[in-house]
């Protein structure tokens, strides 16, 4: 499909320990570790300053640049992040395919077997922001522009691709969902075009309220949307089957929002989670803190912590012995704060 566009005016690494050496290290942007609830394989991930959540993979955007993958069940070519890739300060998952921004405004993009649409516009450049769903990929340039490609991209209730609305100006952030993309822009409005439908029923998750204003961010689920206002207070509309656009009524003080398949998570400021939606992602684990990034995925959550409590593995763990031998343990701290031994 033909990408179409829409001009707007407008650290921490595991501390290595043997017997008694402790090792450490600084970084220039504070890094942490990756952490996952719900379903799928936990990553070792302790450098992390990025996340983004797919459906049967996940994606981290290390300190150096670099980005690491962990992928389940069939996903394969999803799980390849390009071995070339470095200098990437962005990074965005659809369901099986992943984006990652590079530091000179270009864009990287891999996909699983069944999402061939890998090819990148051809005048793709100075983007700063992006974001992938379901089949579909958005771009937002540093002169407003938005491109969107994909073969799955914008399909509305008749079947027909809708392009991005050409009303769009002054667009500060993008999300892309299931079938449908949001498009924020700097006076606060909210702008929405695709999919209205889930399953043969209207559920409007293009659509944003009426009187939905204030807004600072968004975030774009399978067939939902959600938006954070101003005063840390959050709003979602579209398909309510698993509840996932019931917001919790306590909750306040936000600071950024991710959703998922059927799902959603919220950071708020005194690093905790909040989640709602479908079982078991409609909560988060009870002592989960100092959060500082968070993505939902297809039936998972990730988050980066900050800091986080020193464990210790030995290395072997189990060893036999024959009468005089040597033997050398290594033992192995994976933490943030100050370990006593």
């Amino acid at each position: 499909m033909k990408p179409r566009r829409c001009l707007c005016r407008s650290a921490l690494l595991p501390l290595i320990l043997l017997l008694c050496l402790i090792g450490s290290a600084t970084h220039v942007r504070a890094s942490g570790k990756v952490v996952l609830w719900g379903f799928g394989p936990a990553p070792a991930w302790t450098n992390a300053v990025g996340i983004a959540a797919g459906e049967n993979f996940s994606l981290a955007l290390r300190d150096d640049g670099t980005v690491v993958a962990l992928g389940w069940d069939y996903d394969t070519r999803a799980n390849d992040v390009p071995a070339d890739l470095t200098n990437v300060t962005a990074i965005a998952a659809g369901p099986s395919h992943g984006l990652a921004l590079r530091t000179d405004g270009t864009v990287a993009i891999w996909a699983e077997y069944c999402c061939p649409d890998t090819n990148l516009p051809s005048n793709l450049s100075n983007v700063v922001a992006i974001a992938a769903g379901d089949g579909h990929s958005l771009a937002l340039e540093a002169d407003g522009t938005v491109v969107d490609w994909g073969s799955m991209a914008y399909i509305d209730s008749t079947n027909v691709p809708a392009a991005a609305p050409a009303e769009l100006s002054n667009v500060i952030a993008i999300a892309a969902g299931g079938h449908h993309s949001l498009a924020l822009q700097a006076d606060g409005r909210v702008i929405g075009w695709g999919e209205n439908f889930t399953e043969g029923r209207y559920t409007g998750q293009a659509i944003p309220p009426a009187l939905l204003s204030g807004v600072v961010a968004i975030a774009a689920g399978l067939n939902h949307s959600v938006a954070l206002r101003a005063d840390g207070t959050v709003v979602a509309w579209g398909d309510n089957q698993f509840g996932q656009t019931n917001v919790p009524t306590d909750l306040a003080d936000v600071i950024a929002i991710s959703a998922g398949s059927f799902q959603n998570v919220a950071l708020k400021a005194d690093g905790t989670v909040a989640g709602w939606g479908a079982w078991p992602l409609n909560f988060s684990p009870s002592n989960l803190s100092n959060v500082v990034a968070i993505a939902a995925g297809y039936g998972y959550n990730l988050a980066i912590l900050s800091h986080w409590a020193p464990t210790v593995s030995i290395e072997p763990n189990w060893q036999r012995l024959f009468e005089r031998e040597e033997f050398r343990l290594q033992a192995i701290a994976d933490g943030s704060d100050t370990l006593g031994y």
